[in-house]
């Protein structure tokens, strides 16, 4: 699969069908400008709650970045439960995201973690607190992949965000 992200703004998304609470998603992927100059694509993998309440349910942005030529790799996880947003950030450096890799993301009862080309990069569990809940403990989500536009309706550096293949599995 081949997202584009068009200098006029215009991209792409995919949603899973499948809403679940806990498994794990691997996804084969990488992105890249196509074009030199203008707002920058922001590739990424997320488990999104079926419930579409990021606030009340949590949000597991397991592959995020800022930069289709990027360098390093993020993860954004939003606890549930949390009206302030409270979230852990975490960074792997150097990961050429232009050049193909194997990612991974397990969601059990007893935590989130993730990974990178066979490699744990993060894992978390617990974290309750009077502003959120425990990381774990989305009720359900699912899958999707996106090539976001935070940009604009014009001005945007072309770009694209290819899957080669998603595995998932209970």
């Amino acid at each position: 699969m081949t997202m584009r992200g068009e200098a006029n703004g215009d991209t792409g998304w995919l949603r899973q069908q499948l809403d679940r609470q806990y498994g794990r998603w691997e996804i084969r992927s990488r992105s890249r400008n196509t074009g030199t100059s203008g707002g920058l694509y922001h590739p990424l993998h997320l488990i999104w709650p079926t419930s579409g309440k990021r606030l009340q349910d949590g949000e597991y942005d397991w592959v995020e970045y800022s930069n289709p030529d990027a360098q390093c790799l993020q993860a954004f996880l939003h606890y549930p439960s949390s009206p302030s947003d409270k979230k852990e950030r975490r960074e792997r450096c150097p990961v050429d995201m232009t050049q193909w890799h194997n990612f991974a993301f397990e969601w059990t009862p007893a935590g989130v973690a993730g990974y990178v080309d066979g490699v744990e990069w993060f894992r978390l569990s617990g974290g309750a607190g009077s502003d959120r809940g425990d990381i774990q403990d989305m009720p359900s989500g699912h899958l999707n992949i996106q090539l976001d536009n935070f940009t604009g309706s014009s001005g945007l550096r072309p770009a694209v965000f290819e899957v080669d293949w998603v595995r998932v599995y209970s």
